[in-house]
């Protein structure tokens, strides 16, 4: 009985998921990362300009919560968790901001560094993307968040190595996360599109209709 409740969970957990939300506020902030390079130039300021982005951020959080509230939930319920699911969801929560710490620091290191320690610091940071994605993958219980770390841990190698080989702008970082944002989006766009047409708003009947 209990496998049986825990099986039911998994998959109204997954049915919550499956309206693409959670790969486009993951793409938003992905491409946050292709666009801070470009602001800066706009600017021509390393620190300031980086707030500029923080807007973004805000609205990827508050169009996610809009969309749950007046999409998501109206067509298939309120789904309220066990403790052990809120557990685990507030576990990779709290593990994937200490892995954000470290992205920062080692970002900090990569732009205000020394010149040689690029790959290694570029090599480190793919490594923390990876494991922070796969780790997400496996406690929310989403496999395709796995695919988005093989994504953005390859984006910074893939980026520094057009850099370094044709001289795109800026170590590639907005061509190569530029693109594996808008994969993230299309993709989150297209579960959309799906968990629409197949939930459909359930029509309130007038009363005293037969």
């Amino acid at each position: 009985m209990i496998a049986s409740l825990k099986k039911a969970e998994q998959r109204t957990y997954r049915l919550v998921h499956a309206d693409g939300l959670i790969d486009m506020f993951i793409g938003l902030i992905v491409g946050s990362f292709a666009l801070i390079p470009l602001i800066n130039d706009w600017m021509q300021d390393d620190f300031w300009s980086s707030f500029i982005i923080l807007p973004v951020y805000f609205l990827a959080f508050y169009g996610y919560r809009w969309v749950k509230r007046n999409i998501t939930f109206p067509r298939i319920g309120v789904i309220r968790y066990s403790m052990q699911r809120k557990g685990r969801v507030f576990f990779i929560l709290l593990t994937l901001c200490v892995l954000l710490s470290f992205s920062v620091i080692v970002g900090a290191l990569f732009f205000f560094g020394q010149p040689g320690n690029a790959w290694k610091a570029i090599l480190f940071l793919s490594g923390i993307l990876f494991l922070g994605f796969t780790l997400a993958s496996f406690l929310l219980d989403l496999p395709r968040l796995t695919i988005y770390g093989i994504l953005c841990a390859a984006a910074g190698p893939l980026g520094e190595w057009l850099w370094q080989e044709y001289g795109v702008v800026h170590h590639g970082i907005p061509l190569t996360y530029g693109i594996t944002a808008l994969f993230m989006l299309l993709i989150g766009a297209g579960l959309l599109v799906r968990f629409m047409r197949r939930f459909q708003v359930a029509q309130e009947e007038p009363y005293g209709s037969q």
